[in-house]
């Protein structure tokens, strides 16, 4: 295994005996003698894996009992990718399993396994009939989303279909394992805009409106307010605070036809 007066031993992992054989200073007498080495090897205390959206790197980590912690591609074997608590993955389209092991001393721990997970991020394929909006992929999480207003979040819409009742462009952010795609917007013209039903979960007041105020009360609580003019453009956007009464100044309303919503119900409201 090798001559002189030292030795060092390939990597190991528990205590071992070494036995060397030397000749005395008259050159006649062999001798053998045995040294035991003892030999603690460190452990890992703990992994960190980790995920992302679609190919990139990943970064995961480990930590150990003692030592220096280094990161393999195989359970045995091969060259080390790196060292310390910390590992940058290669640029990465799957699911892998890297590995690392901490050494003192000579002493090496058994490698242990870090996953480095990537998620594909969904499809998001909107079919429109009529005035619904459908997402052809199913069993994911969907949000339904304003194009004319910065993709804000429309409330209550979280599901696969969107029954659109006001004209406008509408998108939907769909969400599997963390990754989110938006779809491409989609205009919608409601059909018979004026046939809208009034639902009675508000009341405005005064309607028609002459003093560039209307009142609203509602019992379960204002959380979202939108009014679009007769062409279903966005004319007023707020978020509220489940408020059961509020009043919002139309001061800068030309007189005409619009149509307010709040939270999803909505009703004709007329500006004089």
């Amino acid at each position: 295994m090798g001559t002189g007066t030292s030795f060092v031993t390939p990597s190991i992992s528990s205590t071992i005996i070494i036995a060397g054989d030397f000749t005395s200073y008259n050159g006649t007498t062999r001798n053998r003698v045995a040294r035991l080495l003892n030999c603690t090897p460190p452990t890992i205390t703990g992994t960190t894996p980790n995920n992302r959206c679609d190919a990139g790197t990943v970064t995961i980590g480990a930590t150990a009992s003692a030592g220096t912690l280094s990161w393999y591609a195989a359970s045995t074997g091969g060259s080390s990718l790196g060292t310390g608590t910390s590992f940058v993955t290669p640029s990465i389209s799957s699911t892998t399993t890297y590995y690392v092991e901490a050494s003192n001393g000579g002493c090496t721990s058994p490698r242990t396994a870090v996953v480095a997970t990537v998620n594909n991020s969904p499809t998001a394929t909107v079919n429109q009939t009529g005035n619904t909006l459908t997402v052809q992929e199913s069993g994911l999480s969907y949000q339904w989303v304003d194009c004319n207003n910065s993709n804000v979040p429309i409330l209550g819409e979280n599901g696969q279909s969107f029954n659109v009742t006001v004209n406008g462009n509408y998108a939907v952010e769909v969400t599997e394992n963390g990754c989110v795609t938006t779809s491409n917007c989609t205009n919608v013209t409601v059909t018979n805009v004026e046939s809208i039903s009034t639902i009675n979960e508000f009341s405005i007041y005064p309607n028609p409106v002459a003093d560039e105020h209307v009142s609203i009360h509602s019992t379960q609580g204002v959380e979202q307010v939108r009014i679009y003019d007769a062409i279903g453009k966005i004319v007023y956007f707020q978020n509220f605070n489940n408020e059961k009464q509020l009043t919002i100044s139309l001061q800068n309303f030309e007189k005409g036809i619009y149509f307010i919503q709040v939270n999803k119900s909505i009703q004709k409201l007329i500006v004089e």
